[in-house]
């Protein structure tokens, strides 16, 4: 099942990075006022969101990733244990 949501998560940290991208450009004001120090401090906001995501984005394929290890592990350790059975290795 995780394998169907990894492309999802994947597609989640591009977009991640692609905000990241745009936001240090648009940090590039010349222009100076309190406006200009508005702009600047939403963007900061922004960029902390950003940070965040990525963090969230990294520990969800993490887990994702322990969880296909340990399903695959599972399904061997299933076809292994009916191997047993049918060749009368085990109860």
């Amino acid at each position: 099942m995780s394998g169907n949501l990894a492309p999802f998560a994947a597609r989640a940290r591009g977009l991640v990075e692609d905000a990241g991208r745009a936001l240090a450009r648009a940090q590039q004001v010349d222009w100076v006022s309190d406006a200009a120090d508005r702009y600047r401090a939403a963007l900061s906001e922004a960029q902390q969101a950003v940070l965040r995501s990525r963090t969230l984005l990294d520990a969800a394929q993490h887990a994702l990733a322990v969880h296909d290890t340990a399903a695959r592990n599972a399904h061997g350790d299933a076809c292994s244990s009916v191997a047993q059975r049918l060749l009368g290795g085990g109860r």
